[in-house]
């Protein structure tokens, strides 16, 4: 799940860069898959 980390990064540099403790609840929804 290497791709998981990059699409986290992503997801931060859009929310406006800020550190989450946690990762998004959407890219779960793919490892469910």
């Amino acid at each position: 799940m290497k791709g998981l980390r990059e699409f986290i990064d992503w997801l931060r540099e859009i929310l406006g860069g800020a550190p989450q403790p946690q990762p998004v609840p959407i890219p779960v929804r793919v490892r469910d898959r």
